[in-house]
């Protein structure tokens, strides 16, 4: 199991979504207040001031999704068209994902009710979104690669 690459690859995806899971936050936004985008939701983060949610938005649940997943894909090494099939559906997932966080954050969506508009600026949250997102897809080429091996093998026997 820890012998093939592509194991490592998912460690590292699920190290990054890990860090998001306990802490990081995704994105600033600014206005005349400072709020945050972690993975539970919108926190007003005013220096000296009491932290409180103003928005509870869910992201956690797609994260914990995403980091079951590929423990599951990680353990299901022996069959390696139930892994394939499962780092891909979480690869989609993981891209739909960062896919709905970079929307919110390019199109300047109004996550919080308030009339003035809000400037967003990207965290180390979001960057670790991103960096565990091509691990995902070399884990993918690595079973791919295994897969054809032993279709080869199978071949000369």
């Amino acid at each position: 199991m820890l012998q093939r690459i592509q194991t490592l690859y998912l460690l590292i995806s699920i190290i990054c979504l890990s860090v998001i899971q306990f802490g990081a936050d995704i994105f600033y936004l600014i206005g005349e207040k400072m709020y945050v985008l972690n993975a539970y939701g919108v926190i007003d983060k005013m220096p000296g001031a009491e932290v409180k949610m103003v928005k509870n938005i869910p992201i956690f649940l797609a994260i914990v999704l995403l980091v079951v997943l590929l423990v599951v894909s990680i353990f299901s090494y022996k069959n390696l068209k139930k892994q394939l099939k499962l780092v891909k559906v979480t690869g989609v997932i993981y891209l739909l994902l960062i896919l709905t966080l970079g929307f919110i954050a390019l199109t300047n969506r109004e996550l919080i009710d308030q009339k003035t508009p809000l400037d967003y600026k990207l965290s180390t949250g979001f960057y670790f979104l991103v960096m565990g997102f091509p691990g995902v897809l070399l884990a993918i080429q690595g079973i791919k690669k295994d897969l054809n091996l032993l279709d080869s093998l199978n071949r000369l026997r």
